[in-house]
């Protein structure tokens, strides 16, 4: 489970800590109430899992998936934001107090909602098919174990073990809990590169130490694994108090921050919200003060809002994060969080691992060392390392003999086995490295596998390698055949088909100890002390690279004393005995040799006292050694020795008084082949220079083993530096190591210089003398480190300032750290301003994977705790990998820049129609469904096809963005997107809007105030609809001014059941007259100032409530539409003054409308079938505006005469909806200059081409999808759109050529003024 902060705190400052490793046996024995021999008793155990609990790691706690999707869905400003502006729709829908509600506000609530769901089930979707959700600790569980408890052994889990018992340790086993050996074999190891970093297998000893726990060779941790030897462990801490069971609670602990794109996303969601606020509560206020009406206003107020929010951007993030995720798995990224595929791209720093990231974790033959010169090996396919300096001078096919001694040695001084034609993977590290070379090398010039070499090569002999002696001997046949050709003029070689070969490696200063001669050029020479020297100085040299260095030598035996050639005697299954009495009282027996027997004396003495041994205590091998020295040519490692009724070879080491051989008893003696036996230098029955006159071995060179570097990593590194990001290597390896492989992969440069090799060149080693300023690569030994942390609270500027001094340098190694200190090293990049990716594999990494902006795990050779703690997983291991992460993260950066550019460009031409409709009261250019079509139509095809652009060629070359001021949103940007771009689109807009109203008779004008009382397309209200069904407006040189009035006309018609039906009638009158809403009053003043004009005799007080005044009266005394001829007819004067559409040819300017009387029936619930007046009654259905041109009918008439007005309310609806479609499809048409300028920041179009295939094919579908929301019947419906002509379509192009070229010209100019006022305030 997770910890607190403050714990957490204390966690990082204290590192794992016992003092275990320090008890002797008693000790461990009183501290942990145990014994090593009895263990602990069952109860004691039982009641320690009580109180202690098992010893398991708490596993990490993973949030349920419906609430990681409600998240997903509701989590985020952003999703806020949507949210909100869906509920504020809904609300707007409830308030509304029209008679028939609008759905256009449950719509767009409803599609807000839609959108904002899918969404986040989307983005779910693509998460949780990334993330781990397996409980990655419990995969670690070790097999079961044998613990000793009440003296008698069991197999137990590991989860029942308690601090106190006592476990075996055998090879290959994992450990279950951390353990302070007892005891174990001298060649025990243990694997830490999981929990360290440490590459090579550690020795294991029982004895006390006080070196650090992380440190102590007496120690096991949790996890590790026992690949050498076997041992007896006292258990001292389980679960969450092991070593590892800290460093998984820091992981947990360690709460990642939000990514740099979430903040970003945040940032750019604040600005839109505050612009969308500002805006939206200013005109609020405005529209206040201009007319009252809260309901009304309210709703204008969320329409500014949903206008400013763009709706797609979540989305087109989620879509472009996913694409990219996609991309990346392709190269062998897995993404589990998509937000951390542009984090990488803004990182600043990369804290790398070194064992199993930057190097392979295999130990792998770096370099060889022969005729006294170091040849590099290729370290990229160990196992075909054949490229080198390793063949003759003057033939290129040949190998050198001299380096064909050393792969020989290599092969087989070694215990490396294969399984399946691979070295086996528990294989000790430097011996599977040295077999790896040999094996190309031995198939190379012998055809043969090194199995199969090894066979050829029978192993006589083995002294396996251990601490003390350090080094390894084994003695094999060499077949004649297999002879190199310097060794073909040995003496003797002529007459035998094999000889005995000593091969040995160990530590250099240790093997040159046994060596009097040298290999040199084809040649034996002897080995004097400046040879010697040249040699430790090339150890020396190879050594401070980093490389374990292991010397080779050798011994190519005599044939005729060490004769190998002898078939192994087959001994009989029993012998003859007989005692010799004439022998009887004498130190002697009788040998059966070839037949003859032969008195042998045992003169056998102590080799410490020198008195004469008795003969009862005497055993075979003394016996043999005076057979040796009493017959010829049979020397004691060639005797087969049998007797009596035992049958078969007598064992040396046993006694005469065992056997049953006394005084004068009959042994049988048989040659054999010489066997070579000993377990250390002094026992050995070969030469190995104990004493000045024996002879030595030759050395033949040197094995430097290393953990190289993965292929393509210094490429990787020298990519990231040139795109301004630091690499820093952090590692729990030794210093000398780490700073050899920083050197090779290129985080310490060619040129740097650390303080201590300042101070030596400049200073005498005088380390005070240096200047921070006089070094520019540092390597800060965890020792140091955690000595400097130590001194925080007594000198917390201290500490700042080391930081500083360390981070600041160009080349930064940490070594030997610790996983608190990782961390620590983190969180102080973090505080520093830096964004920083972790890359690692072992458990050690797993805090700073987690605390990082970004943690990248190795999947291969990582641990699954490192999986867990990482939002990246590297499937293939490589790094080199990261800087194609970091290269798609910039690329995902700069095209959501582009399609953020892009998709608040129409934020304008989308806000400005309400602004104008409040401010100007014109009727409502562009309706919000519409800017939803926008955003979530043909915009987002388009914008998430920005995902799919390309790189501009400088992305690696730039320094890493600074979070601080490289803004996903700047001001700039939205300068150009609102104030440049965007305003030229809301011209190209308005222009198609004045455009298509002009068909209908409005000019510019008349629109101007011409819904200031929101009834020019109101049809929802009743009264609205009953007073203001008509619309007059009046020619320019009369009036700017435009009325409303109702259905004002005499006359009735038969309906078709032959009912004789009214036009008008004196109810509706009197509500009119009582009508006291702002346009009803308007249009009495007006009436009422005609009829004045024309001395009617009509008064203003005459249309008030009170008036007596009927319809009958009004209509035959002063409205007379029934005679609108006459001069005092209102009616006349009104029809005479309103605007007609002539032309100049005499043309209609949109003769051909319908007169819709269907659509308002449920208006008129008493009424039934009413048609509107002024439309032909046959047919009028489709026929023109007024009667028809030309006829009788319409002759002399006023209204007839080509008249647009009186306009109902319906044909005001479809010239408004019309209106809109042009609006919406000239932002389609600036939006194609639009896309294309936001292809690219700085580059031009020319340069950049349209070689993005998906954001052509949007360029078609956002095309496509404009046309079949306006031509489709229905999506005229749904969305109120409506047909047009494709002369329509055209008011935007000029303006969308005016933004491609202002955008081209701001470019070119950018590029040739760099740096420029353009530059500085334009630039995004």
């Amino acid at each position: 489970g997770k910890i607190s902060a403050s714990d957490a705190q204390r966690e990082l400052k204290r590192a794992y800590h016992t003092l275990a490793q320090t008890y002797d046996k008693p000790t461990l024995e009183k501290e942990y109430g145990t014994s090593i021999e009895q263990g602990l008793t069952v109860a004691r155990a039982q009641q320690l899992l009580q109180e202690i609990g098992p010893n398991e790691l708490t596993p990490p706690k993973h949030v349920p998936w419906w609430l990681r999707l409600l998240k997903s869905i509701f989590g985020g400003f952003f999703n806020v934001l949507l949210w909100l502006g869906s509920i504020l729709c809904f609300i707007a829908y409830g308030i509304d107090p029209s008679d028939v509600k609008d759905p256009t506000n449950l719509y767009l609530g409803v599609v807000l909602a839609v959108v904002v769901t899918l969404t986040g089930i989307f983005g779910y979707y693509q998460e949780s098919k990334s993330a781990d959700l397996m409980g990655s600790l419990s995969k670690m569980k070790p097999k079961n174990v044998i613990v000793i408890r009440d003296g008698k052994k069991f197999e137990l889990e590991p989860r029942d073990l308690v601090p106190g018992d006592i476990v075996e340790l055998t090879l290959g086993m994992a450990l279950p809990s951390d353990i302070r050996v007892v005891d174990c074999t001298p060649d025990m190891e243990v694997d830490n590169s999981s929990l360290t970093g440490e590459s090579e297998p550690q020795k294991r000893d029982w004895k006390p130490s006080d070196e650090t726990p992380a440190e102590s060779p007496n120690l096991c941790f949790f996890g590790t694994l026992v690949i050498n030897g076997k041992g007896t462990g006292l258990v001292i801490a389980t679960g969450d108090e092991t070593f590892m069971g800290r460093t998984a609670k820091l992981a947990t602990s360690t709460e990642g921050d939000d990514t740099p794109i979430a903040k970003e996303i945040k940032d750019f969601v604040l600005k839109v919200s505050v612009i969308a606020f500002v805006l939206g509560i200013t005109f609020f206020v405005i529209g206040m003060v201009e007319n009252s009406n809260v309901v009304t206003n309210v709703v204008f107020l969320i329409g500014i809002i949903v206008a400013n929010v763009p709706e797609g951007l979540l989305a087109t993030v989620t879509v472009s994060l996913t694409l990219t995720a996609r991309r990346m798995f392709d190269k062998n990224v897995r993404v589990k969080n998509l937000e951390s595929v542009e984090t990488l791209g803004s990182t600043s720093v990369i804290c790398s691992d070194k064992t199993g990231t930057l190097t392979t974790n295999v130990m792998t033959c770096q370099h060889v060392y022969y005729d006294l010169k170091e040849c590099e090996c290729d370290t990229d396919n160990p196992m075909q390392a054949i490229k080198g300096d390793f063949y003759k001078a003057d033939d290129d096919k040949v190998r050198n003999a001299d380096f064909c001694k050393l792969m020989r040695c290599g092969a087989l001084c070694n215990n490396a086995s294969f399984i399946d034609g691979h070295v086996d993977p528990t294989a000790n590290a430097t011996e599977a490295a040295m077999v790896k070379f040999s094996s190309g090398h031995v198939l190379g010039l012998y055809r043969m596998d090194v199995p199969t070499y090894r066979k050829k090569h029978k192993k006589l002999h083995e002294i396996p390698f251990n601490s003390k002696n350090k080094w390894q001997v084994s003695v094999h046949e060499l077949p004649k055949d297999l002879l190199l050709e310097n060794e073909q003029k040995i003496d003797g070689c002529e007459e035998v088909d094999k000889i005995a070969l000593v091969q040995m490696k160990g530590a250099p200063e240790r093997i040159l100890e046994l060596c009097d001669r040298f290999l040199f050029d084809g040649e034996v020479m002897t080995m004097n002390d400046e040879t010697r020297q040249r040699i430790l100085d090339g150890v020396m040299s190879l050594g401070s690279r980093g490389e374990r260095v292991l010397a080779l030598a050798e011994s190519v035996l005599d044939p005729k004393l060490y004769d190998v050639t002898p078939q192994e005697p087959v001994m009989q299954s029993r012998y003859d005995t007989d005692i010799d009495s004439a022998l009887e009282g004498q130190d002697a027996v009788n040998v059966m040799y070839n037949g003859e027997r032969v008195q042998i004396s045992l003169n056998v003495r102590d080799p410490e006292t020198n008195a004469p041994v008795p003969f009862d205590k005497m055993f075979v091998h003394q016996m043999m050694d005076c057979i040796e020295k009493q017959i010829e040519d049979l020397p004691q490692a060639t005797q087969r020795i049998g007797f009596g009724a035992r049958g078969g070879e007598v064992d040396p080491m046993n006694s005469l008084k065992e056997l049953g051989i006394q005084r004068g008893s009959l042994v049988h003696v048989v040659k054999g082949p010489y066997k070579f036996s000993g377990t250390k230098k002094e026992e050995v029955n070969w030469p190995m220079m104990r004493e000045p006159s024996e002879l030595g071995l030759v050395f033949i060179g040197l094995y430097a083993m290393i953990d190289p570097p993965r292929p393509g990593v210094p490429e990787a590194v020298a990519r990231c530096q040139s795109a301004g990001i630091k690499v820093v290597m952090v590692t729990g390896d030794h210093p000398v190591t780490a700073k050899a492989i920083a050197q090779k992969v290129g985080i310490i440069g060619p040129h740097a210089q650390t303080k201590e090799q300042v101070a030596e060149m400049k200073y005498g080693g005088n380390l005070s003398a240096v200047k921070d300023s006089e070094y520019d690569a540092i390597v800060v030994p965890g020792g140091e480190l955690q000595a400097k942390l130590d001194t925080e609270s007594e000198d917390p500027q201290g500490v700042a300032d080391f930081w500083n001094n360390a981070l600041n340098k160009n080349n930064v190694v940490f070594a030997r750290t610790s996983p608190q200190q990782k961390l620590l090293i983190v969180s102080a990049v973090q505080e520093r301003g830096g964004i920083v990716a972790v890359t690692g594999d072992g458990v050690n990494d797993s805090p700073a994977l987690k605390k990082a902006d970004i943690g990248v795990a190795m999947g291969i050779t990582g641990t699954e705790v490192a999986k867990e703690a990482a939002d990246m997983i590297l499937l293939d291991d490589n790094f080199a990998s990261i800087v194609n992460g970091v290269e798609e993260g910039r690329i995902i950066f700069d095209n959501l820049k582009k399609s953020i550019a892009y998709t608040l460009s129409s934020n304008i031409p989308e806000i400005a129609p309400f602004l104008l409709f409040q401010t100007a009261a014109i009727p409502l250019p562009l309706s919000t469904v519409m800017i939803l079509l926008v955003d979530l139509g043909t915009d987002l095809a388009p914008a998430i096809s920005m995902a799919y652009e390309g790189r501009e060629s400088d992305i690696m070359e730039r320094k890493p963005r600074d979070p601080a001021v490289h803004k996903l949103v700047t001001w700039r940007l939205v300068s150009f997107a609102y104030l440049q771009i965007g305003m030229l689109q809301a011209i190209a807009g308005f222009y198609a809007y004045f455009t298509v109203l002009n068909g209908f008779g409005f000019q510019p004008g008349h629109l101007i105030g011409l819904d200031e009382h929101r009834i020019f397309n109101d049809q929802r209200t009743d009264s609205k609809l009953r007073d203001g069904y008509y619309l007059w407006c009046f020619d320019p040189d009369v009036t700017s001014d435009c009325i409303y009035l109702p259905n004002l006309w005499h006359g009735s018609y038969v309906t078709d059941s032959g009912v004789n039906m009214v036009y008008y009638n004196n109810d509706l009158f009197q509500e009119w007259k009582k009508n006291d809403d702002t346009y009803a009053k308007d249009a009495k003043d007006y009436v009422a100032k005609i009829a004045g004009k024309i001395n009617s005799g009509l008064t203003r007080s005459m249309l008030d409530e009170s008036s007596s005044l009927t319809w009958n009266e009004f209509e035959s005394s002063y409205w007379k539409s029934e005679n609108e001829t006459a001069s005092d007819s209102i009616f006349g004067k009104l029809s005479k003054d309103s605007y007609h559409a002539i032309r100049g040819n005499g043309l209609v300017l949109y003769p051909s409308r319908r007169c819709w009387d269907k659509d308002y029936q449920d208006f008129y619930t008493d009424r039934d079938g009413i048609p509107p007046p002024f439309c032909n009654w046959k047919g009028y259905e489709y026929n023109h505006r007024t009667w028809e041109y030309g006829t009788s009918d319409s002759n002399g008439q006023y209204h007839g005469l080509r008249s647009l007005f009186p306009m109902q309310t319906r044909a005001r609806v479809e010239a408004l909806a019309m209106s809109n479609s042009a609006y919406f499809i000239s932002i389609l048409v600036v939006q194609w200059a639009d896309l294309m300028i936001c292809k690219t920041r700085i580059r031009s179009l020319f340069e950049q081409g349209m070689t993005n295939v998906f954001m052509n094919y949007a360029l078609i579908f956002e095309t496509f999808l404009g046309a079949f929301l306006v031509y489709v019947p229905v999506a005229n419906t749904v969305t109120g759109t409506r047909p047009l002509r494709f002369t329509w379509w055209t008011p935007a192009i000029p303006f969308s050529l005016a933004i491609y070229l202002y955008d081209e010209l701001r470019k070119g100019w950018i590029r040739q003024n760099r740096n420029g006022w353009l530059h500085r305030n334009t630039f995004w």
